[in-house]
């Protein structure tokens, strides 16, 4: 699409598996990064325009057979309200971004039919689990990936030079206001801080919190658990995203420890704690896209650590007695610009402007 001016720009088309119009608002009133709209807040003059068509995913569901549906047809053929109506909106020159790699399957089966002429770029997060994931894939003119793991599965598997992976830094938006200030370890409130919905093992750390006396702060899907001196209390509904920021602000380490280690989990929390600058002690995965343990940022477990190793390496964070302060060199090689730089790169390889 050529503008007034003369010059080459286009239009991108945005799609994810949660609401993007929801993260847009909480992202304009200061309750969300940016990092959360995946370079959907802007990627430069290049962009004139990045369009989020609603979908399923901004539709309020409760019954939990129903979502079960809408997952099946999620991973299926991706978000079919939001892929109808970027469908009516393409225009020459424009392409497709999804940020997930499941809600723009049914656009990707239409370009291997030829029906849509618009390029696809999918961020892929997870191996494919399918050959049903695997042939969507072949549709998209550029994949991208955030952990080496992944980015090496779609080469050897697409072997497509028109899709060849791209690896992308995507980190933290270090701008953001909730990032701002810092705590002095001295003063620092909580022994660990913990949050993640999904895949996560908490039952170890709550019995490491309450054997050793801790005092520390669990964000799970059902609300939130404070510690205090060992002594779990039930804070009630899981707070907001501000909230979480600034109880990690406080805390000795932010803990990402994972159910399941072969699946990429704890990307969010990573990031929070790469912009505040506060140790991780994780689970150790392939799937983890960061190189925590190399440059010092963190502690790696095992999955099958027991409480008391767990809470004899939170004793150590506390008390300084491990070397973390690689965490902030990490926030210059992996944040919201430096991806957004990366991705433009690649939509301006898959639809050229000058």
């Amino acid at each position: 699409m050529h503008s007034e001016e003369g010059g080459s720009h286009m239009r991108v088309h945005l799609l994810n598996n949660y609401s993007m119009s929801k993260a847009r608002h909480l992202i304009q009133t200061g309750n969300m990064p940016a990092q959360h709209l995946w370079g959907g807040d802007g990627l430069g003059d290049h962009v004139t325009e990045i369009v989020i068509s609603r979908g399923v995913v901004d539709v309020d569901i409760r019954w939990r057979w129903l979502k079960k549906v809408w997952y099946a047809v999620l991973h299926s053929v991706g978000d079919p309200l939001a892929e109808l109506l970027t469908m009516t909106r393409l225009q020459p020159g424009d392409l497709v971004y999804a940020a997930d790699q499941w809600s723009a399957q049914g656009l990707c089966w239409l370009s291997r039919l030829g029906w849509i002429r618009a390029p696809i770029f999918v961020l892929v997060h997870h191996i494919p689990a399918n050959r049903l994931e695997w042939s969507a894939l072949r549709g998209a003119a550029g994949v991208g990936a955030l952990s080496p793991i992944v980015a090496a599965a779609l080469d050897s598997r697409l072997k497509s030079k028109a899709a060849r992976a791209v690896l992308l830094p995507w980190g933290p938006d270090l701008n953001s206001s909730l990032y701002l200030g810092s705590v002095l370890p001295a003063r620092r409130k909580w022994d660990f801080v913990a949050a993640g919905k999904t895949n996560r093992d908490y039952s170890t750390l709550r019995i490491a919190a309450r054997e050793g006396g801790l005092s520390g702060i669990i964000f799970d899907a059902s609300g939130a658990t404070v510690f205090s001196k060992g002594i779990p209390s039930a804070l009630g509904p899981r707070g907001d995203y501000p909230e979480v920021i600034s109880a990690m602000r406080d805390a000795a380490c932010i803990a990402v420890l994972l159910d399941d280690p072969e699946r990429l989990s704890g990307l969010t929390e990573m990031a929070d704690a790469i912009a505040l600058g506060v140790p991780l002690l994780y689970t150790r995965s392939a799937h983890t896209p960061y190189p925590l343990q190399e440059l010092g940022a963190g502690v790696a477990l095992d999955r099958s650590i027991e409480p008391g190793q767990l809470l004899h390496e939170i004793l150590l964070m506390r008390d300084g007695r491990r070397a973390t302060s690689g965490i902030r060199e990490l926030a210059t090689k992996y944040n919201l610009e430096r991806f957004k730089r990366s991705l433009l790169a690649e939509f301006k390889r898959l639809v050229p402007v000058e």
